[in-house]
């Protein structure tokens, strides 16, 4: 199954997941962690690593979403067409699929002089 999550991503745990149940989580949100992808013998469930280096797995990747770095630099905003992850999604025949960001071409951020 493919998730709104790209591999190797920055992800954090969705705020309403981690709200209702900070006991399941060994990570918080201050720090984001790696997903590194879905266990195929597991599915639903990803790998993902915190920057001390130790891995994690069979969480639910639904209860995490991709980290946006809101700091991106001076003279660039992050894309709102994608919210700064590069690729936007679309249901198609019940299937979500990813296309790159057109608007950003895939970056996430736009430099000043690409902003309308």
């Amino acid at each position: 199954m493919k998730y709104p999550i790209r591999n190797n991503a920055l992800v954090i745990v969705k705020p309403e997941i981690v709200g209702l149940h900070p006991q399941n989580y060994p990570f918080n949100n201050e720090e984001p962690i790696i997903f590194i992808g879905e266990i195929p013998n597991m599915l639903e469930h990803g790998i993902f690593a915190t920057k001390d280096g130790k891995l994690h797995f069979g969480y639910h990747i639904d209860d995490f979403e991709e980290y946006v770095d809101k700091d991106v630099g001076s003279g660039q905003k992050l894309c709102k067409s994608c919210a700064g992850k590069g690729v936007v999604f679309e249901e198609v025949d019940g299937e979500l699929k990813m296309h790159h960001c057109e608007r950003c071409d895939g970056h996430g951020i736009l430099i000043d002089e690409k902003v309308e």
